[in-house]
């Protein structure tokens, strides 16, 4: 039994699978680990929710939080599908830093808050594939960061026809960009924008 699980070392392709965590573990640090990491926080009793913090993502993280309000961290990220379900809970925050080459948010499930940091001069396309925008479309608000006057970041076809995905569904209802020092371009089913967005 532990309250906190941390994992160093490690090199760039080593999984460590975890498997269930313990009902009292409610923090799992990662960040000082060079590979890849698979666990479930799924029989978590801590109603404080879980936090995890990760140096980035890799192609085989596979990430369950628990079913309360979690709050996980994920640092830089390039070219890589985000695997992370936040389960249960009404409040669950994702921190999350894109730099070049992320375009998938697919993977991430039950999330009500997405806080997106975009590295300053990254340009970020989402929705060139089916279901690629699905993370955001399912949250219900989504916090765009970072950037420079270099930077755009993309939902949808970037202006050039009907996008494989764009932002739809019922779920969101808050994009705020207000923070971010980019340009921004995105693209709403019909209706979306009008019925849902503040």
């Amino acid at each position: 039994e532990a309250n906190n699980v941390t994992v160093t070392g490690g090199a760039a392709g080593a999984l460590l699978t975890l498997g269930t965590l313990d009902a009292i573990t409610d923090n799992v640090d990662l960040t000082g680990y060079a590979g890849e990491v698979s666990f479930s926080a799924a029989a978590s009793t801590d109603t404080g929710g879980v936090t995890l913090n990760a140096s980035s993502a890799a192609a085989a993280d596979a990430y369950t939080m628990s079913g309360f309000n979690d709050t996980a961290t994920i640092a830089t990220t390039a070219a890589v599908d985000v695997d992370i379900d936040m389960a249960g809970g009404t409040g669950d925050v994702l921190n999350l830093t894109v730099t070049t080459g992320f375009i998938d948010t697919g993977e991430i499930d039950n999330t009500e808050t997405i806080n997106v940091a975009v590295v300053a001069g990254a340009d970020i396309t989402i929705g060139a594939n089916a279901d690629e925008a699905n993370g955001f479309a399912d949250s219900t608000t989504v916090n765009l960061t970072g950037g420079n006057e270099l930077s755009t970041f993309t939902v949808g076809g970037a202006g050039a026809g009907a996008p494989t995905d764009e932002l739809d569904g019922t779920t969101m209802t808050t994009f705020n960009a207000s923070a971010f020092t980019g340009n921004v371009d995105l693209e709403y089913a019909p209706g979306t924008l009008t019925s849902l967005m503040s």
